[in-house]
């Protein structure tokens, strides 16, 4: 679950090196950001991006976590639009969609939308249920502040109990961008029991070349980001105390 930080947002930034205007926090890939905090998109300088997101846990045979982000800037407005699937092969699969709709006026953003989650075990029936996505944002050339309130509705999707009430999640994050090629972020993020504290850092180097690191309770990770053109890949390799290394590879259209 890596989470709101590191990054290039996120994920998602004069025409400096960042030339995405996106403080990307956690995921090193321009559309991505979506999924952690969804105001953060608001304040792309691309009329759109899409990006397409594969990770696997090293140590976890059968595993697979993929996702399609993709947002697009309207005049008044910004829609953002996610799938992602997940799970470990004959046992565990889980659908997540999302639709948001965004605004901005001057420094201040709000995104809320639609989740529909559906979960299925090997064996038992799958479960479909909908929820609802908050997130609000304020933001300057050089620093921003965003929270997010996610899965308000908190379905009930346990396959076996009758109560599985799904945690709600609840993200802060912050960063900072000095000099235009430098990206600081520090996040906080809480998930039923769970909650975690991180920090990121990220340097353009070239207008095509980065390097992020990243450092929460349980999660080591490092990556780059190459771009040309409309095109952008990014690698990612993150180290958790518990479940070893997730390499995760993330192609962008922008």
């Amino acid at each position: 679950m890596m989470q709101i930080l590191l990054v290039v947002l996120f994920s998602y930034m004069p025409v400096s090196p960042t030339s995405t205007k996106i403080p990307l926090s956690a995921k090193s890939s321009y559309a991505a950001v979506i999924w952690d905090i969804p105001a953060v998109s608001l304040y792309a300088d691309l009329p759109y991006a899409a990006t397409l997101t594969f990770s696997r846990i090293y140590s976890v045979a059968g595993t697979y976590d993929s996702k399609l982000s993709t947002y697009y800037q309207f005049k008044h407005f910004t829609v953002n639009f996610g799938i992602k699937t997940e799970g470990v092969r004959n046992v565990y699969h889980e659908n997540t969609s999302i639709l948001y709709i965004g605004k901005k006026y001057k420094g201040i953003g709000l995104t809320a939308g639609l989740r529909a989650i559906n979960i299925s075990a090997n064996g038992l029936s799958s479960v479909t249920e909908p929820s609802a996505d908050l997130s609000l944002s304020l933001h300057n050339h050089y620093f921003g502040i965003y929270a997010s309130y996610q899965n308000i509705a908190r379905p009930d999707l346990n396959l076996v109990n009758k109560d599985g009430s799904s945690p709600s999640r609840l993200a802060f994050a912050a960063d900072i961008t000095y000099p235009e090629n430098v990206l600081f972020t520090i996040g906080f993020e809480r998930m039923g029991n769970y909650h975690d504290a991180r920090i990121g850092y990220e340097v353009w180097f070239t207008k095509g070349f980065s390097v992020n690191m990243g450092l929460s309770k349980s999660i080591i990770s490092g990556g780059i980001d190459l771009k040309t053109g409309r095109f952008g890949i990014d690698f990612l390799v993150k180290s958790h105390n518990q479940l070893g290394s997730t390499y995760t590879v993330s192609a962008s259209y922008f």
